[in-house]
């Protein structure tokens, strides 16, 4: 309980959501940005866990999207 008997985080559901939080970002745009993460000499596991951090999700959504584009890539080029 907080110091006026009531719950603590009581004010955050009064609140609601924040105004501003993490913009809804398909899975291309989180491949692009760990590539260019990558690109700059950052490890894939390191890219994948900021970008993931930046756009508020969990780590493994943004894994699983750059492991589907890599297979796609892989598909592609396959029936060439």
């Amino acid at each position: 309980m907080g110091r006026r008997g009531r719950p603590r985080g009581d004010h955050d559901r009064r609140r609601g959501a924040p105004e501003s939080g993490p913009a809804e970002l398909d899975a291309a745009e989180l491949v692009r940005r760990v590539r260019v993460r990558e690109e700059a000499g950052e490890r894939r596991k390191e890219a994948i866990a900021a970008v993931a951090a930046e756009a508020g999700l969990p780590k493994r959504e943004v894994f699983d999207a750059v492991v589907a584009a890599k297979n796609a890539e892989r598909g592609a080029a396959g029936k060439s």
